[in-house]
């Protein structure tokens, strides 16, 4: 593939495109963000909630047991079955035999490597290389488009710092969404 391209990033992909334009404008037309995260959510987030903060890093002690355990150590109804392997939750988007695949490699160790290193450092390390390329990108088309989430004022003042990131930035609101719009 050959630049520019337009870059459309979900989630945690939004640091990600945010990063490339950051370091490779030139070579960007556009970018969509599609309910992205910032990378300063978990910073304001455990700021206004120091106990959240403290939760998290439970959480990514717990994640590390994961790794700890053989397959054979997911029993269906466990603790440590619901921590590692119940993604996705059986919410009946999938086909069941989607969701028994999905579970079996979400017990696989590369699977979960990959998932709890993503978990661990999108909120600091990942988020402070997108903070110390942080530029202007000009014109560059640019969209944000998230859910509706009135509980989560940080998350649209947030959304709109990144459109304002260039001068032809916009937001999209999506009402009755979810984070997979």
């Amino acid at each position: 593939l050959r630049p520019p391209f337009v870059l459309v990033g979900h989630s945690m992909g939004g640091l990600n495109i945010k990063l490339f334009a950051e370091l490779h404008p030139s070579e960007v037309a556009g970018l969509v963000f599609v309910d992205p995260a910032h990378e300063d959510i978990a910073k304001r987030g455990f700021e206004l909630d120091p106990e959240a903060g403290r939760q998290y890093s439970l959480y990514l002690d717990r994640l590390h047991d994961c790794l700890t355990s053989k397959p054979s150590d997911f029993i269906p109804g466990s603790s440590l079955y619901h921590t590692c392997a119940s993604r996705p939750p059986n919410s009946g988007r999938y086909s069941d035999a989607i969701n028994v695949l999905e579970r079996q490699r979400s017990t696989r160790h590369e699977h979960l490597f990959a998932w709890i290193s993503e978990q661990a450092n999108a909120a600091y390390l990942s988020s402070d290389q997108v903070r110390a390329a942080h530029r202007d990108l000009g014109d560059i088309p640019l969209i944000v488009v998230y859910r509706q989430d009135s509980r989560n004022q940080i998350g649209a003042e947030l959304n709109a710092d990144t459109a304002k990131m260039s001068t032809r930035g916009s937001i999209r609101v999506v009402e009755n969404s979810s984070h997979y719009i």
